[in-house]
């Protein structure tokens, strides 16, 4: 199997060497057909044989320079005769095969960079030709991408679950509208009715780019929380929940993790498990599990359930210091003045298309998520408090760069920010509860929450 412009070929050889020895027992490089393996500043090795010479290795400090869709360019130095050499991101992962130097195009007889046809484009193209070869010959291709079987596997099961209404509701547990007497989502007047919260407005743009339901609306309304999800994005713009911390379950209700697709909407505005496995990412609850689990037990075990459905998940690292993210509404419940014990939460990823890591090709991971609390103090005052989360994966050079031309937030870590930012951030528009920030008077732009009592309410 051949392709010129990928520049590959697969051959295929005989299972024993002209010695007798089984190349079975020869060790070998496992070659993965997802993309999202390499990024741009990335470094990259390569392991090589120039000339039929004896190894060759190039080791790290090599950049990737530029990303095209089939190819990418690495200044790792290389010599005649390494074309086929694999090439590895810093996990030993193969993201490329060497096949060629890129010349200067101002003058040919100097060689810019170097250039490597990724592996994900070799694995496109034998999956497009998987189909139209004999049994014998899909045997040997499967040798090569072992994932490519089950691929085909998958999307063939994927097609019968659709006539097979009991394995899709086992594998996929969808919206039940018997519990939609429970679910009348967030309520603006919950702290009070002299302090009307409303949900934050989005702009006309936004509001174009919003998943509706049947009815128009873009507002999904689960049990004692709401959900407006960005249909380009297949997340949330954002969520918003009503905590009440004197009739919270605590614990009492056990934990079940089983993510489900609202079926209210497209499930392909949804991100599913696809973005999930395999990897480092983990399900992120935007509202918390156990934030609307208040309330009678029955409506409290349906608030528990409804926390589970991909609405309310976004992909986070597992590495996401969520201690103190997830600690930040228990902490003013029990050490602010809360009046009642009553608090509004609103959650959301940061959407900046043009930062966002792209992934498995169809998806965005958003750099940063942001969280605004709002509270009556026992002084009868409204007290307002925003934070934002990072899990930017920043090289040195470039922390250092954008910190001398604006605040950094930091990977992994929790900041205290204006609401005003959330805004400029997000493009949501939170109305009066500006007025309320007490931070947003400050010239501050930030301040790590290192401890939960460095938060300024």
């Amino acid at each position: 199997m051949t392709d010129r412009k990928l520049d590959f070929t697969l051959v295929s050889v005989n299972p024993t060497s002209h010695t007798d020895e089984d190349l079975k027992n020869i060790p070998w490089i496992k070659l993965i057909s997802q993309r999202g393996k390499i990024k741009e500043e990335d470094n990259v090795s390569i392991i090589q044989h120039p000339d039929g010479l004896m190894k060759h290795v190039t080791v790290r400090e090599n950049q990737v320079i530029f990303m095209l869709k089939d190819f990418i360019h690495y200044t790792t130095d290389t010599k005649r005769g390494s074309s086929g050499s694999p090439v590895f991101n810093d996990q030993w992962q193969v993201v490329a095969v060497h096949h060629s130097g890129v010349p200067d195009p101002d003058n040919s007889r100097n060689w810019i960079a170097n250039e490597g046809t990724r592996v994900s484009s070799i694995a496109a193209f034998v999956k497009s030709e998987y189909q139209k070869v004999d049994k014998k010959t899909q045997e040997i291709m499967e040798g090569v991408f072992m994932e490519l079987k089950d691929s085909i596997n998958k999307k063939e099961d994927k097609e019968e679950d659709k006539s097979d209404p009991i394995k899709n509701a086992e594998e996929e547990k969808k919206y039940k509208p018997l519990a939609d007497q429970y679910r009348h989502g967030y309520d603006p007047l919950f702290l009070g009715e002299d302090y009307r919260i409303d949900l934050p407005k989005l702009s006309e743009a936004m509001e174009e780019d919003s998943t509706k339901m049947k009815n128009g609306s873009n507002i999904l309304n689960y049990v004692h929380f709401s959900v407006v999800m960005r249909q380009s994005r297949g997340l949330a713009y954002f969520t918003a929940v009503n905590i009440d911390g004197n009739e919270t379950y605590g614990e009492t209700i056990p934990r079940k993790d089983k993510w489900s697709f609202d079926s209210r909407i497209p499930r392909s505005h949804q991100y599913g498990n696809e973005v999930y496995v395999n990897n480092d990412f983990d399900r992120g609850h935007l509202v918390r599990r156990l934030d609307p689990v208040w309330g009678e037990a029955e409506i409290a075990r349906q608030a528990d359930a409804d926390t589970f459905y991909f609405t309310n998940c976004a992909p986070q690292h597992k590495k996401l210091n969520q201690k103190t993210w997830l600690r930040l509404e228990d902490y003013i419940l029990k050490n602010a003045d809360t009046h009642n014990l009553q608090i509004s939460v609103f959650t959301g990823p940061v959407f900046d298309d043009s930062e966002d890591h792209q992934y498995r090709e169809d998806y965005q991971i958003p750099n940063e998520f942001w969280k605004v609390v709002v509270m009556v103090r026992t002084d009868g005052e409204l007290s307002v408090t925003a934070y934002v989360q990072s899990q930017k994966d920043y090289t040195k050079e470039l922390i250092e760069r954008e910190a001398k031309e604006a605040f950094f937030y930091d990977r992994f870590e929790t900041y205290q920010v204006s609401l005003k930012s959330v805004e400029q951030m997000t493009g949501l528009d939170f109305g009066e509860l500006r007025k309320y920030d007490r931070f947003g008077r400050s010239e501050a732009t930030g301040i790590l929450i290192s401890e939960l009592e460095n938060i300024r309410l």
